[in-house]
């Protein structure tokens, strides 16, 4: 069940992807604004200052809430929690951007692990990849290792961002063809290392 706060950003979201505000328009004063939805003015200001954080409005003391350009301004802190209200392409595209960012990351850090000649690798590649669910938890899994072996703080920083938005939209973003292409991708790895031990 959502809570108050997160009525008012479903409310305030589907009202700015449906262009009932414009980018660059101003919201209608926290009074107004609270009685429209029918809310408390405390629980409008925490729903703004979450939008805000997201890249969805700007608050400024003493000004009106502007409203913002999303895909110009969205943060990659947006929450999936109020991304997941943009009920359009926009939505799609910012989860399957999340899935092959993800993807990406893990390809970029495992092939210089690979040219590296890294010990450990074909366990590390050992998981459950049979259905979607393990699947999921095996890239997840996959990327933090790397990403620890590494010790790259920049793609840490990165991933901590982007994990939320992979594990909250995977289900919808990888498909059987998809999965089938990024699991023939790990076993051709894991079956690349097995044949030069050798």
């Amino acid at each position: 069940m959502e809570t108050v706060s997160e009525h008012i950003e479903h409310y305030l979201i589907s009202a700015i992807t449906n262009n009932e505000y414009k980018s660059g328009e101003y919201l209608p004063s926290e009074r107004t604004l609270a009685a429209e939805i029918n809310v408390n003015r405390c629980s409008l200001r925490t729903a703004l200052k979450a939008m805000e954080k997201d890249g969805w409005v700007r608050i400024q003391h003493g000004q009106p809430t502007q409203v913002m350009s999303f895909l110009d301004n969205c943060q990659i802190t947006a929450a999936p929690q109020r991304i997941k209200y943009i009920n359009d392409d926009l939505s799609k595209s910012l989860m399957n951007g999340a899935c092959d960012a993800v993807f990406d990351i893990i390809q970029l850090l495992l092939n210089r692990e690979v040219n590296n000649n890294s010990e450990d690798l074909i366990e590390l590649l050992d998981g459950d990849l049979s259905i979607i669910d393990s699947f999921i938890r095996y890239e997840i899994s996959l990327v933090k290792k790397l990403i620890h072996r590494s010790h790259n703080k920049v793609y840490s920083l990165l991933m901590n961002q982007l994990l939320p938005l992979y594990e909250s939209s995977a289900l919808q973003c990888i498909d059987v063809a998809k999965r089938e292409g990024r699991l023939q991708y790990y076993l051709g790895i894991k079956n690349s290392l097995i044949a030069n031990q050798r």
